[in-house]
């Protein structure tokens, strides 16, 4: 937390391009790297992907009943997340279709590894896909991506069900030729 002085000053410093470095401390620090012991994962019953991303859900800082604030955990502070950016990507790509957000809010996510946690096997060991999906959900660039992949996350099942080949589209939204 900070007061409207250093907001408004940090917010001159990136409008003028510059560099702005920070040093979290106390209790509340944003942390990535890891994810919540309370969390579910996948694989699906049909293989697919889930969770599709991640998003902050554990120690969030919020007001707590009986005034206050304080750090809370679970879905319930994670999902509201995610569902806000869903609404803000859309809304600033000017479509609310489904595929696509799934396609840019899925594809630019950030992989995490196990760099920050007591599971790490090395430095850069990748947490893997069925624990965290895509990756860390970045609204920024979900906003402002060029490539749309569609589906945005492939299920092949191991059922007699299974498809026999799936269809995979990449379109380029760019103003520029992608070589």
């Amino acid at each position: 937390m900070t007061d409207a002085t250093v907001g408004e000053a940090l917010v001159r410093a990136l409008s003028a391009g510059m560099t702005v470095r920070m040093r979290q401390v106390g209790p509340h620090r944003i942390t990535t790297g890891s994810i919540a012991k309370l969390s579910s994962y996948g694989p699906t019953y049909t293989l697919g992907i889930k969770p599709n991303v991640l998003a902050p859900g554990d120690d969030v800082r919020s007001t707590l009943y009986g005034g206050g604030y304080g750090g809370v955990a679970g879905t319930s502070f994670a999902a509201p997340l995610v569902a806000g950016i869903y609404a803000l990507v859309g809304e600033a790509r000017g479509t609310f279709d489904p595929a696509i957000l799934d396609s840019v809010i899925m594809g630019t996510a950030e992989p995490q590894s196990w760099s920050h946690s007591h599971y790490s096997q090395g430095a850069h060991d990748l947490i893997s896909v069925a624990q965290q999906g895509a990756g860390l959900v970045k609204s920024w660039e979900a906003a402002h991506a060029t490539t749309l992949v569609a589906p945005a996350s492939l299920a092949f099942n191991d059922t007699a069900n299974r498809a026999s080949s799936i269809s995979l589209s990449i379109k380029n939204t760019a103003n520029i030729t992608v070589q």
